[in-house]
């Protein structure tokens, strides 16, 4: 029940990070040189005129209503005509704010946050994946390892993404940049995502680490069974499987060596008994007839 109801929450955050992210505007709204309200998501810049723009059509509202990319508005801020303009226009109160600049950062900071935010939504994904699949299919050591380390990296990886975003577009607007939504509700988002890491450290590890233990005893009897079924197949002796429990305990105690079977024991060798005088006694050669015995010579005189 804790493992499914941490993936479930894992899910949920997963799928408020993909909307922030994908959504069109709402990551920060502000208005520029009194004359464009701007509607920044981390993909595209929506336009539209505020101010001095809806009374006064001058060149500097014609071409800039509308959706841009990132690049098309930086090019626009940065062309030499609309830098001028902005110089000289005293109504608009943007005679020291670099524009080209800021939203070169303003760019960077998107991509960087585009990057982030999927490499989030992955390892969303890859936590509940494998919560369900370590207490629903295969309970491994190397599942239980990757969901924890998935789950204590996304709270990391959100934290620091969501500051360096700030960071890096403090500078492109006059000091009147507001915040959307899609960026507290990542930033929420970012904090809540403490919460599945304590709820597997004090609910789902413990019983995990007590699933790993049970699927690693079941494989040890299952392989002992595996052995013994072989040996009967082929109508030998049972011997005992090495890798077993009982194997184990067994080899554990001294002098206690399972018997090995199936191999006849040795008799060992007839001992040879040796005569008193060490050697065995010569029965001698049979007397060849012919020739006298030794001994049997005629004497001479």
């Amino acid at each position: 029940m804790g493992a499914d109801a941490t993936a479930g929450l894992v899910m949920g955050f997963g799928v408020v990070w993909f909307i922030c992210i994908f959504v069109g505007v709402g990551w920060q709204r502000t208005l520029l040189a009194n004359t464009w309200t701007v509607d920044i998501a981390l993909y595209q810049v929506y336009i539209s005129p505020a101010l001095l723009g809806n009374y006064l059509p001058t060149v500097l509202t014609s071409g800039m209503e509308g959706a841009h990319g990132f690049l098309d508005i930086q090019q626009r801020f940065c062309a030499p005509a609309l830098k001028t303009a902005l110089q000289a226009c005293v109504l608009c109160g943007s005679s020291g704010t670099d524009y080209c600049g800021g939203f070169k950062w303003l760019r960077y900071a998107s991509m960087f946050m585009m990057f982030m935010g999927m490499l989030i939504l992955l390892f969303h994904g890859l936590a509940a994946g494998f919560l369900l699949y370590f207490f629903h299919v295969d309970a491994t050591e190397p599942g239980r390892k990757c969901a924890r380390g998935f789950l204590i990296t996304i709270p990391l990886l959100s934290g620091s993404s969501i500051l360096m975003y700030s960071l890096l577009t403090m500078s492109y607007s006059d000091g009147q940049t507001h915040y959307g939504m899609a960026y507290f509700f990542c930033l929420f988002m970012s904090m809540l995502s403490v919460a599945p890491v304590i709820m597997f450290e004090t609910c789902v590890n413990k019983n995990a680490e007590k699933a790993t233990c049970a699927r690693a005893e079941i494989k040890a009897v299952t392989a002992d069974a595996e052995f013994q079924a072989q040996y009967q197949q082929g109508g030998m002796a049972q011997p005992m499987n090495p890798y077993s429990q009982n194997a184990v305990q067994m080899q554990s105690m001294p002098g206690a060596y399972p018997q090995q079977g199936g191999y006849p024991q040795q008799g060992g060798y007839p001992q040879q008994q040796m005569p008193s005088s060490g050697y065995p006694q010569q029965g001698g050669y049979p007397q060849q007839q012919g020739y006298p015995q030794t001994g049997a010579y005629p004497q001479r005189y």
